[in-house]
Protein backbone atom coordinates (compact mmCIF):
# COMPACT_ATOMS: atom_id res chain seq x y z
CA UNK A 1 0.00 0.00 0.00
CA UNK A 2 1.30 3.29 -0.89
CA UNK A 3 0.83 5.97 2.00
CA UNK A 4 1.74 9.57 2.26
CA UNK A 5 2.97 9.93 5.93
CA UNK A 6 1.18 13.57 6.19
CA UNK A 7 -1.99 11.34 5.59
CA UNK A 8 -1.09 9.96 9.18
CA UNK A 9 -2.93 11.06 12.65
CA UNK A 10 -0.45 11.52 15.37
CA UNK A 11 -2.14 10.55 18.41
CA UNK A 12 -0.26 11.36 21.79
CA UNK A 13 -1.03 8.56 24.36
CA UNK A 14 -1.70 9.50 28.21
CA UNK A 15 -1.68 7.47 31.16
CA UNK A 16 -5.38 6.35 30.66
CA UNK A 17 -4.43 4.76 27.66
CA UNK A 18 -1.52 3.05 27.85
CA UNK A 19 -3.27 -0.31 26.89
CA UNK A 20 -3.60 1.39 23.06
CA UNK A 21 0.42 1.45 22.81
CA UNK A 22 0.76 -2.03 24.69
CA UNK A 23 -1.92 -3.67 22.42
CA UNK A 24 0.43 -2.12 19.30
CA UNK A 25 3.49 -2.90 20.04
CA UNK A 26 2.56 -6.69 21.24
CA UNK A 27 0.84 -6.64 17.60
CA UNK A 28 3.82 -5.22 15.78
CA UNK A 29 6.57 -7.51 17.58
CA UNK A 30 5.17 -10.24 16.20
CA UNK A 31 4.97 -8.96 12.68
CA UNK A 32 9.03 -8.15 12.75
CA UNK A 33 11.77 -10.02 11.60
CA UNK A 34 13.61 -9.09 14.22
CA UNK A 35 11.43 -8.34 17.62
CA UNK A 36 14.64 -7.99 19.64
CA UNK A 37 14.93 -4.54 18.07
CA UNK A 38 12.13 -3.34 19.99
CA UNK A 39 12.16 -2.72 23.66
CA UNK A 40 9.54 -4.24 25.90
CA UNK A 41 7.91 -1.62 28.50
CA UNK A 42 5.35 -3.07 30.97
CA UNK A 43 2.17 -1.06 31.71
CA UNK A 44 3.86 0.45 35.04
CA UNK A 45 7.22 1.61 33.53
CA UNK A 46 5.18 3.46 30.67
CA UNK A 47 2.91 4.68 33.18
CA UNK A 48 6.37 6.16 34.88
CA UNK A 49 7.73 7.17 31.73
CA UNK A 50 4.83 9.15 31.17
CA UNK A 51 4.29 11.03 34.85
CA UNK A 52 8.41 11.82 34.36
CA UNK A 53 7.64 14.05 31.45
CA UNK A 54 7.86 11.26 28.49
CA UNK A 55 5.92 11.07 25.67
CA UNK A 56 4.33 8.34 23.80
CA UNK A 57 2.82 8.52 20.42
CA UNK A 58 0.76 6.68 17.93
CA UNK A 59 0.43 7.56 14.48
CA UNK A 60 -3.13 6.22 12.81
CA UNK A 61 -4.29 6.24 9.26
CA UNK A 62 -8.05 6.13 9.63
CA UNK A 63 -8.33 4.62 12.66
CA UNK A 64 -5.86 1.97 12.57
CA UNK A 65 -2.28 2.71 14.02
CA UNK A 66 0.13 1.87 11.62
CA UNK A 67 3.24 3.49 14.11
CA UNK A 68 4.82 4.25 17.12
CA UNK A 69 7.25 6.21 19.08
CA UNK A 70 8.31 7.78 22.32
CA UNK A 71 10.79 10.81 23.31
CA UNK A 72 12.31 9.84 26.43
CA UNK A 73 13.54 12.64 29.49
CA UNK A 74 17.42 11.80 29.44
CA UNK A 75 18.43 10.68 33.24
CA UNK A 76 21.85 11.81 34.72
CA UNK A 77 22.63 8.14 34.79
CA UNK A 78 21.71 7.71 30.67
CA UNK A 79 23.78 10.84 30.20
CA UNK A 80 26.84 9.71 31.92
CA UNK A 81 26.63 6.15 30.47
CA UNK A 82 26.37 7.88 26.83
CA UNK A 83 29.36 10.50 27.46
CA UNK A 84 27.09 13.42 27.19
CA UNK A 85 27.56 16.73 29.25
CA UNK A 86 24.23 18.80 27.88
CA UNK A 87 21.02 18.04 30.30
CA UNK A 88 19.02 19.57 27.63
CA UNK A 89 18.24 16.96 25.45
CA UNK A 90 15.86 14.21 24.69
CA UNK A 91 15.57 10.41 23.57
CA UNK A 92 13.97 9.54 20.82
CA UNK A 93 12.72 6.41 22.10
CA UNK A 94 11.57 3.40 20.28
CA UNK A 95 10.07 3.43 16.91
CA UNK A 96 7.66 1.00 14.90
CA UNK A 97 5.98 0.70 11.62
CA UNK A 98 3.80 -1.91 10.80
CA UNK A 99 6.06 -4.23 8.10
CA UNK A 100 3.25 -3.74 5.12
CA UNK A 101 3.43 -0.02 5.46
CA UNK A 102 7.37 0.42 5.33
CA UNK A 103 8.79 2.27 2.17
CA UNK A 104 6.96 4.81 2.61
CA UNK A 105 8.54 7.07 4.46
CA UNK A 106 7.22 6.72 7.77
CA UNK A 107 10.00 6.37 10.18
CA UNK A 108 11.47 9.41 8.73
CA UNK A 109 8.24 11.38 9.35
CA UNK A 110 7.87 10.39 12.87
CA UNK A 111 11.92 10.96 13.55
CA UNK A 112 11.01 14.31 12.34
CA UNK A 113 8.03 15.40 14.07
CA UNK A 114 9.99 14.02 17.17
CA UNK A 115 12.21 16.76 16.18
CA UNK A 116 9.89 19.34 15.77
CA UNK A 117 8.18 18.52 19.18
CA UNK A 118 11.36 18.36 21.09
CA UNK A 119 12.05 21.64 19.79
CA UNK A 120 8.83 23.37 20.70
CA UNK A 121 9.32 21.73 24.05
CA UNK A 122 13.04 23.86 23.98
CA UNK A 123 15.17 20.95 23.93
CA UNK A 124 18.61 21.60 22.67
CA UNK A 125 19.68 18.06 21.01
CA UNK A 126 17.70 14.80 20.43
CA UNK A 127 19.87 11.40 20.74
CA UNK A 128 18.57 8.18 19.00
CA UNK A 129 19.79 4.43 19.65
CA UNK A 130 19.72 2.05 17.03
CA UNK A 131 20.98 -1.56 16.61
CA UNK A 132 24.33 -1.59 14.63
CA UNK A 133 21.99 -4.77 12.37
CA UNK A 134 18.90 -2.30 11.63
CA UNK A 135 20.24 -1.10 8.36
CA UNK A 136 17.20 0.90 7.39
CA UNK A 137 17.04 2.90 10.67
CA UNK A 138 21.03 3.30 10.32
CA UNK A 139 20.46 4.86 7.15
CA UNK A 140 17.39 7.27 8.00
CA UNK A 141 19.15 8.86 10.67
CA UNK A 142 22.09 10.02 8.89
CA UNK A 143 19.97 11.26 6.02
CA UNK A 144 18.34 12.89 8.86
CA UNK A 145 21.78 14.35 9.38
CA UNK A 146 22.26 12.81 12.83
CA UNK A 147 26.00 12.79 14.24
CA UNK A 148 27.39 9.29 15.60
CA UNK A 149 28.16 9.79 18.99
CA UNK A 150 29.06 7.07 20.79
CA UNK A 151 28.69 2.88 19.97
CA UNK A 152 27.99 0.63 22.93
CA UNK A 153 27.58 -2.77 22.56
CA UNK A 154 25.74 -3.40 19.66
CA UNK A 155 24.43 -0.11 19.36
CA UNK A 156 24.58 3.47 17.49
CA UNK A 157 24.24 6.70 19.43
CA UNK A 158 23.02 9.21 17.21
CA UNK A 159 22.46 13.23 18.08
CA UNK A 160 21.47 16.04 16.58
CA UNK A 161 21.63 19.59 17.33
CA UNK A 162 18.11 21.12 17.64
CA UNK A 163 19.53 24.58 18.34
CA UNK A 164 19.81 25.84 14.76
Amino acid sequence: MILKPEELNMVEIRKEAVDQYIDFSNLIKSTLENPEFFENYSKKDLIELLENGSKIYLFKYHEFAIASCMLLKISKNRLKELGILDENGIELGPQAVFLDMRGNGIQKFMIKTMEDISKELKYSYIIGVVQKEDEIANSNFKKLHYQIVKEIDNSIIYQKDLTN
